[in-house]
């Protein structure tokens, strides 16, 4: 084989090389764009989950909340089955 068959052919063993090289790279993207893609998704269902959790907590915060300063400040027991007295004080009904 002489100098110039030899650099042909690895050149195109270069070439070849070059090519499966960004072959791969390109399946690599693919996977990582396709798992990018599957947190994302997990992302904004936990965000979603997240939001809802957080209106739940605060809905029961604000209701010890208002319960706790009926009784302790205003002297108000909870509500019982027959224990509920309704008043009209503003005389529009």
């Amino acid at each position: 084989m002489n100098a110039k068959g030899f650099i042909i052919t690895i050149s195109f063993a270069a070439a070849v090389g070059i090519t499966f090289l960004g072959l791969y790279y390109n399946i690599q993207t693919v996977v990582l764009n396709e798992e990018v893609k599957s947190l994302k998704q997990q992302l904004w269902q936990l965000k979603k989950e997240n939001k809802h959790l957080e209106i739940s907590y605060l809905k029961r915060v604000r209701a010890e909340t208002l319960q706790k300063l009926a009784t302790e400040k205003f002297g108000m027991i909870p509500e019982r089955d027959g224990n509920v007295v309704h008043t009209n004080i503003f005389g529009n009904e």
